[in-house]
């Protein structure tokens, strides 16, 4: 129908109008499937669209040795997603990048085992009639999330945190203590060897005292009873503390997310007194050398380090610096 009315000579206003089509899906037809010698036919236009759609289905390679090596490797030892392989690839070495959709297939035709390193922190929401509720606990002082200032929400400030603890399997007494600043994605993990306040407070205290004096402004927790200190912590660091709304964890989605990320080094039932300083500190490396997409494909380490010198340099936080 196309092929016989532009070939009459009627515009793609009364074409489209006949064929039922947008003027610009018209003009994108006949621009597209133009013969060699710049006629509409309706055989060329369907010789070109199958050829079009067998180039689709295409399987596409990984290019070389040097690209194939460093997918296999930051898999298996670094455990990145196939889309930060890409976004890697691209910033660094981009004469071998590949699409993250290229990986999946080369995984999934060629390697299927390299499936099993592949990084697992998706959850499963479940009904709310079957949310597990912990009692609550009085927390003195306490300042709702709802009332944080809107740059912290923005992330547009170097130096807030968000942190939480990830408990060990039934029978053990150990702890890990999560934090992560809300800009860079950068996560600090330190043990405790009991969930408690006092335990709470000196791992806080100690991890973020490390920081140039005013750089840490706030830390936003749950409601758990181990963060009942938190006045304490803010008279040492001179920071601000907020509270997310009972039973709404999920209001701290940035140390939620890392703690998914963590829990694919010591999965559920890990008992974490048994768990050594190095092997915290080995995840602690690799969680924070793993690019991150809403993070241009550099790592939170990368972006960590550069925001805390340009505070030192007297410099802007800009996350793109």
């Amino acid at each position: 129908m196309i092929a016989v009315r532009n070939a009459e000579g009627k515009g793609q206003e009364k074409i489209a109008r006949e064929v039922g089509r947008s003027i610009s899906t018209i003009s994108r037809e006949l621009k597209r499937n133009k013969s060699s010698k710049g006629l509409y036919l309706a055989t060329e236009a369907a010789k070109q669209a199958k050829e079009r759609k067998s180039k689709a289905h295409q399987r596409k390679r990984i290019p070389d040795e040097f690209t194939r090596k460093y997918i296999e490797d930051r898999i298996i030892q670094d455990q990145w997603t196939p889309e930060q392989i890409s976004g890697r690839l691209k910033l660094g070495y981009p004469e071998h990048y590949v699409s993250h959709e290229t990986i999946y297939q080369y995984i999934y035709n060629k390697k299927p085992e390299l499936g099993l390193h592949l990084p697992r922190n998706r959850y499963r929401r479940l009904p709310k009639n079957k949310l597990r509720k912990t009692k609550g606990s009085k927390i003195l002082d306490r300042v709702s999330i709802k009332e944080r200032p809107p740059e912290i929400e923005e992330r547009k400030e170097f130096g807030h945190f968000e942190a939480d603890c990830v408990v060990s399997s039934r029978k053990g007494k150990g702890a890990l203590l999560t934090m992560a600043e809300r800009v860079s994605r950068y996560t600090i993990i330190a043990k405790l060897d009991e969930k408690t306040s006092f335990q709470t407070n000196l791992a806080l205290s100690f991890a973020l005292s490390k920081y140039p004096k005013d750089l840490v402004k706030s830390t936003t927790y749950d409601n758990g009873s181990e963060f009942s200190g938190h006045k304490e912590v803010n008279n040492v660091i001179n920071m601000a503390s907020y509270f997310c709304e009972p039973y709404h964890s999920w209001e701290k989605g940035t140390v939620e997310n890392r703690n998914g990320v963590i829990r694919y080094y010591f999965p559920k039932g890990t008992d974490f007194s048994k768990i050594t300083e190095e092997q915290i500190k080995y995840v602690q490396d690799k969680i924070n050398n793993r690019p991150m997409k809403l993070l241009g494909f550099k790592t939170p380490k990368e972006v960590h380090d550069k925001m805390v010198l340009n505070y030192l340099q007297g410099k802007s936080f800009a996350l793109t610096a």
